[in-house]
């Protein structure tokens, strides 16, 4: 989601009104609201983003200046916490811009970035994230490219396999730091099952 002209959308300090005047024939103008071209224009925008959705950001939602994305796992959720953002958008009197606003969909642009659920066959990756307070700070990212033998792995064992690589690429963060993996899979019942393959026993024993 986007706002319509969102920095137009805060107003400037009565205080402050003089120092964005500008002469055009013969008459002197002021902005009322927060133009574009200042110095800290983005810094103040962002500012309020994250007053406004200081309870989302790194939850339901992730707000970089003027680009919001609303997320969620379901579609009943994700209907809830686009509710629960539309009403704090109205709280504060912001307006979308409905042309630059997408919702309901799986994939889609951010950032200059295209977010997917597709997974690929033929690469493993992992975010190394440190969080703080009610933000998320990426710190690093690996990646690999599978061999062809690995392209056949279940998606279990390429789930670990990216968390080999990430522990062998950055053994210096999870030595000196207590690491959590989020993930959707129970690693610990299944490092210790009896049955498990040698490839996961060797793995289970190099995390170790």
């Amino acid at each position: 989601m986007d706002t319509y002209s969102g920095y137009n959308q805060i107003l400037m300090h009565k205080d402050k009104k003089a120092k964005t005047s500008f002469i055009i024939d013969r008459w002197t103008y002021c902005y009322k609201v927060m133009p574009s071209g200042l110095k800290n224009a983005g810094a103040t925008y962002q500012r309020l983003m994250n007053r406004i959705f200081k309870e989302q950001i790194g939850k339901t939602m992730e707000v970089y200046v003027h680009d919001m994305l609303v997320k969620a796992s379901k579609r009943a959720d994700h209907i809830k916490n686009l509710a629960e953002a539309f009403r704090l958008l109205r709280q504060y009197r912001m307006k979308l811009n409905p042309s630059k606003c997408t919702f309901g969909v799986s994939s889609g642009r951010f950032l200059g970035y295209l977010g997917t659920q597709r997974v690929s066959k033929s690469v493993v990756n992992s975010a190394l994230i440190r969080g703080e307070l009610r933000t998320q700070h990426p710190v690093f990212y690996t990646s690999k490219a599978v061999l062809d033998a690995e392209t056949h792995y279940p998606k279990l064992e390429k789930l670990i396999l990216a968390l080999v690589v990430s522990t062998r690429k950055l053994r210096p963060y999870y030595q000196a730091h207590r690491v959590i993996v989020m993930t959707d899979f129970p690693l610990r019942s299944i490092f210790h099952n009896p049955d498990a393959s040698q490839r996961l026993m060797k793995w289970a024993i190099e995390l170790s």
